[in-house]
């Protein structure tokens, strides 16, 4: 598997710090090796959620309408990775 880039945008005000640190600790566990770098950034974007892979934004919150659930990233990063690889 190739390595990737991860960053995390949360929205500082509605305090999602918690879950997006959440979020980093599990997808470095789950994809230990093959993460290249993961960035955790504040943004004063009211709602914000945003994770993007290689700065292809691949999920917003804005867009969804709610946090992701466990497995929803990874599940994304797979699918992402097997068409790259495909």
């Amino acid at each position: 598997m190739k390595s990737f880039r991860l960053k995390i945008l949360y929205c500082k005000p509605c305090s999602f710090e918690n879950q997006a640190k959440r979020l980093a600790a599990d997808l470095q566990s789950q994809f230990n090796g093959n993460i290249e770098s993961l960035e955790i950034e504040p943004t004063n974007k009211i709602g914000g959620f945003e994770i993007f892979l290689n700065d292809e934004l691949i999920f917003s919150k804005l867009d969804k309408g709610n946090l992701p659930q466990p497995g929803d990233i990874e599940q994304i990063i797979m699918k992402k990775i097997v068409s790259t690889n495909g």
